[in-house]
């Protein structure tokens, strides 16, 4: 993400919880006590959604689904 794009969806959030989250001057950016309280409350829920992903991608690398051989009776009968 740009960081204009974090900027504008921090200033769209903010608006909905009609709380500043962040405060801003020129040379630095901090968080207020409103938004560590946010982030505390919000990594717990991170990590463990990354888990969970993380646990999906492993069902990607296995092989999954129905597997339909076609071949003649007497394959049929030699091989499967």
């Amino acid at each position: 993400m740009t960081q204009s794009a974090v900027s504008q969806t921090v200033k769209r959030l903010e608006g909905e919880l009609g709380i500043r989250l962040l405060s801003r001057s020129t040379r630095s950016l901090t968080p207020t006590a409103a938004g560590e309280q946010l982030l505390a409350t919000l990594v717990p829920n991170l990590t463990e959604l990354d888990a969970k992903l993380a646990e999906l991608e492993r069902l990607r690398e296995e092989p999954g689904g129905r597997l339909r051989v076609t071949c003649g009776k007497h394959a049929a009968d030699t091989l499967v």
